[in-house]
């Protein structure tokens, strides 16, 4: 028990620090360890599929617009009842970086948090806290970004890094074992969600 309250802890942390009870393929798999050089060859960015668009916001799916950072993002409004917007800065992972979160949505499936770290998306040496996995390059709406997963069975997170000029736009989808349909794992809906993210300056 006390080992499964560790855990969910951890990732809390990790997955944008987003409450104090989480614990923080389609491309090929990018390393981890060699930082991008001159003579770097990255693997080719996929698209998301055009399927996954979202439609207009309607009463079903709202946007969340964030001024300050210039862009707006739609999401499912009965997969998200509960929103928080307030703005917070917190740590992300051990290393002493921080993030600044701007959204953060729970629901019965899991959460979804969204997040501003100060510097720019990196293809090839992704930082998030926590050994990322399983790693993909994706043409994302803002640019080329990365897909990867953190965490194990009892509390995971599916995060996407997204350019926002010389800053990263993190979009992390988490659930712990305790949530339903968990939304870590439904890819489908947060390509749907990514893809509707737009630049607004």
């Amino acid at each position: 028990m006390n080992k499964r309250i560790g855990i969910a802890i951890g990732v809390v942390v990790v997955v944008l620090a987003a409450g104090w009870f989480l614990k923080n393929s389609r491309s090929e798999t990018v390393s981890q360890e060699t930082p991008a050089t001159s003579d770097s060859v990255l693997p080719s960015p996929t698209p998301l599929p055009s399927t996954s668009k979202t439609p207009a916001p309607s009463d079903a799916w709202k946007w969340y617009p964030n001024s300050e950072y210039g862009f707006k993002i739609a999401y499912p409004v009965a997969k998200f009842p509960e929103i928080t917007y307030t703005k917070s800065v917190l740590p992300l992972g051990g290393g002493g970086e921080q993030i600044t979160q701007v959204l953060r949505q729970k629901g019965p499936s899991g959460w979804m948090a969204v997040g501003v770290i100060d510097r720019p998306v990196s293809l090839t040496n992704v930082r998030d806290g926590m050994d990322p996995k399983n790693v993909e390059v994706l043409d994302l709406p803002t640019g080329k970004g990365v897909r990867f997963t953190i965490g194990d069975d009892e509390c995971a997170a599916s995060v996407f890094h997204a350019p926002l000029g010389q800053q990263t736009l993190r979009i992390a989808f988490a659930a712990c074992s305790s949530d339903t349909n968990r939304i870590d794992k439904d890819i489908a809906l947060q390509e749907r969600i990514v893809s509707s993210l737009e630049l607004t300056k």
